[in-house]
C-alpha cells in the first residue's frame, strides 16, 4: 500500500455474494485509488465457505476474520496513513471515482469536512423509498474546485416546529444531507477518525455508526459535510431483516450465498440501467 492510497474498510456478515458485487464494483471504477480491507464473520459453515471462496478470488483483498469487533476496526484505521472509506457489504459502486489524490487532500485541507461522502450527490432527492419521502436539499451550497459539494449540516432544515406547553421546539426527522458520519461509502481523516473510534463504545457496525453520530461536536473538526455532485455510491438493502427494506426486491441471504457456491455471481452490468435518486435504494439484481 502506498500513501496516495485510501484505506478502505468494508464490513461483511453472510453476505460473500454481495461482498463479491461490492469489490468487482470498486475494482471497475476506482482505478486501485483504494487498498481493500473486509471484517467478515459468518453464522454458519456454508457462509464461512463462501469467504473462502472470496478469499481465493481476490488475493489482493486483506480479508479479516473477526474476533474482536472493536479491536479489528482499531487496528485497520491506526495503519492507515492518511484516509479512511468505511462501507458495508451491500454498498455497490456505479460510476467511477475520478478524484485525485491532490484533489482529495486540498479538499480536506482547505475544506476540512467531517467527511466526504460518496452517497450523496444533486441526485439523492429521496430519503426513504418506502415512505415515499424527499430528501431535504440544504438550504446554502457551494461548488468546490468543480468537483465538490459543501455545506455546513446546520443548514439542512430536516425540522418540523412543534408547540408543547407554549413552548416552541423544533422536532428533527432524519435527513442524509445531514448526516455526516455513515459506513455507506464516506471518506474521513484518519487524524480525526482514529481518536473517535477510541473513545467511542461499539461492538458492531450498527452500534459503531450509531456512536459515530452521538460523538459530541467537539470532536469533529467542524459541522461541514460534503460530497461529489453526482453521487458513484448506493447501499441495496435486498435481504435486511426487522426493517421495511426487500419489500420490492428481496434477495435471501441463504439462496444468494447457494448460487455464488455454485459458481453463479450478482450481474454488475446491470448497473448501468438504474436511475439512482437516493442513499438507500433497493435495486432489482440477477445472478448470472
Amino acid at each position: 500500500m502506498t500513501e496516495d492510497m485510501i484505506t478502505t474498510l468494508i464490513f461483511s456478515k453472510d453476505r460473500a455474494c454481495q461482498l463479491d458485487f461490492l469489490i468487482r464494483s470498486l475494482n471497475k471504477h476506482t482505478s486501485e485509488h483504494m487498498q481493500l480491507n473486509v471484517l467478515y464473520t459468518s453464522s454458519n459453515n456454508d457462509f464461512h465457505l463462501g469467504y473462502k471462496k472470496l478469499i481465493e478470488k481476490f488475493p489482493e483483498v486483506n480479508f479479516i476474520s473477526q474476533r474482536f469487533f472493536k479491536t479489528d476496526v482499531i487496528k485497520v484505521v491506526s495503519d492507515a496513513f492518511k484516509y479512511v472509506c468505511l462501507m458495508t457489504d451491500d454498498d455497490v459502486m456505479f460510476q467511477d471515482f475520478d478524484i485525485s489524490f491532490d484533489e482529495l487532500e486540498v479538499l480536506f485541507d482547505e475544506i476540512n469536512p467531517m467527511s466526504l461522502s460518496l452517497r450523496l450527490g444533486k441526485n439523492t432527492i429521496v430519503q426513504d423509498p418506502y415512505r415515499n419521502l424527499m430528501a431535504t436539499i440544504p438550504r446554502h451550497v457551494a461548488i468546490f474546485e468543480d468537483k465538490f459539494m459543501v455545506w455546513d449540516i446546520k443548514s439542512v432544515n430536516n425540522f418540523e416546529i412543534e408547540i408543547i406547553e407554549n413552548q416552541v421546539y423544533n422536532r428533527y426527522y432524519d435527513c442524509n444531507f445531514a448526516m455526516p458520519v455513515s459506513l455507506n461509502g464516506h471518506i474521513y481523516k484518519k487524524s480525526h477518525l482514529f481518536p473517535i473510534l477510541k473513545h467511542i463504545q461499539f461492538s458492531c457496525p450498527n452500534s459503531l455508526e450509531i456512536a459515530m453520530a452521538k460523538a459530541p461536536s467537539s470532536v469533529y473538526p467542524n459541522s461541514v459535510l460534503t460530497c461529489l455532485l453526482h453521487s458513484i455510491m448506493v447501499n441495496s438493502p435486498n435481504n435486511k431483516t426487522g426493517t421495511k427494506a426487500c419489500a420490492k426486491f428481496p434477495l435471501p441471504a441463504e439462496e444468494l450465498n447457494r448460487q455464488f457456491l455454485e459458481g453463479k455471481v450478482l450481474n454488475l452490468d446491470k448497473m448501468k440501467n438504474f436511475d439512482i435518486k437516493g442513499c438507500h435504494q433497493e435495486l432489482n439484481l440477477e445472478m448470472v
